[in-house]
């Protein structure tokens, strides 16, 4: 996976393309996702921000780097199969930091144990059972 991920996407150091799109838009544009379509519909603005990466687009909260190039160092840290849809959560560090494996491996069981899906920020949080099943 790693080697795919690297030469199909960190290698051609790919545009990520921030697209601000009316909420109403994205959220036909992610109807079979119902997850993603109800945060949308429940985000406060008028307008969301979705990020193109290639052929992939999908909807961002924060600022997003500007191109795959500047990917090191990352891990998958969650998999959810709902609805017959696969959800993936990870993180990454910018290719400038360097951190040692120690501090690493910190980052990614943090991310591990508190990594419940949140989609534009939609007010629910894991309940303390559900972080401990993590």
């Amino acid at each position: 996976l790693t080697r795919k991920v690297f030469r199909d996407y960190i290698y051609k150091a790919l545009p990520f393309e921030p697209i601000r799109v009316p909420r109403m838009f994205a959220a036909e544009l992610f109807a079979e996702n119902q997850r993603k379509a109800d945060c949308i519909l429940n985000h406060e603005d008028d307008d969301v921000i979705l990020c193109k990466v290639g052929e992939h687009v999908d909807v961002v909260e924060g600022p997003v780097i500007s191109n795959t190039r500047q990917i090191g160092r990352f891990a998958v840290t969650g998999v959810d199969y709902v609805d017959a849809q696969y959800h993936f959560r990870g993180v990454s560090l910018p290719s400038p930091v360097k951190c040692s494996s120690y501090s690493w491996d910190l980052i990614v069981n943090a991310a591990t144990v508190s990594s419940a899906p949140r989609l534009l920020q939609s007010g629910t949080q894991p309940s303390q059972n559900e972080l401990q099943a993590s």
